[in-house]
């Protein structure tokens, strides 16, 4: 797996939140099935370092995965979101910073409602970053 894409542009501006991404950064296919088996992987794209879109298979990056800072989610089905609570759960000892992740207000209603709700998981939106005043992720709604 692995498909690489060149990014053609310099920044990305959403909700006010700047995010560069550098001339000729290379982007990532980390998965584009809608399951896992053999070499097939959930849809993920890695944008650079810190910028996914979808969460089916970024726990691929291994510990490259604790740099990821922001989550662009296209809806709210399992191979988008799955590694979402792998990601939080690895690397929340080292985080310095929340995890954003941004997406329609029903895709991340879902998440709060279905995913991280303490009973499927802990809700990490409610819990502070360690040392930090920092909520662990944080839900940018963004509007169609």
């Amino acid at each position: 797996m692995g498909y690489e894409l060149w990014v053609m542009s310099y920044e990305l501006w959403v909700m006010g939140y700047e995010l560069w991404v550098k001339k000729d950064e290379k982007m990532k296919i980390l998965g584009c099935s809608g399951s896992k088996m053999g070499n097939q992987a959930p849809t993920s794209i890695q944008i650079n370092k810190r910028i996914v879109i979808d969460a089916g298979n970024i726990m691929s990056l291994d510990k490259d995965a604790q740099y990821i800072d922001y989550i662009f989610l296209t809806h709210s089905h399992l191979d988008h979101i799955c590694d979402i609570p792998f990601l939080i759960d690895n690397f929340f000892a080292i985080r310095k910073t929340p995890i954003f992740i941004f997406g329609l207000e029903q895709t991340l209603i879902d998440l709060k409602q279905y995913i991280f709700n303490n009973q499927i998981w802990p809700d990490f939106n409610q819990i502070d970053l360690l040392n930090h005043q920092f909520k662990a992720i944080m839900f940018i709604p963004i509007e169609e």
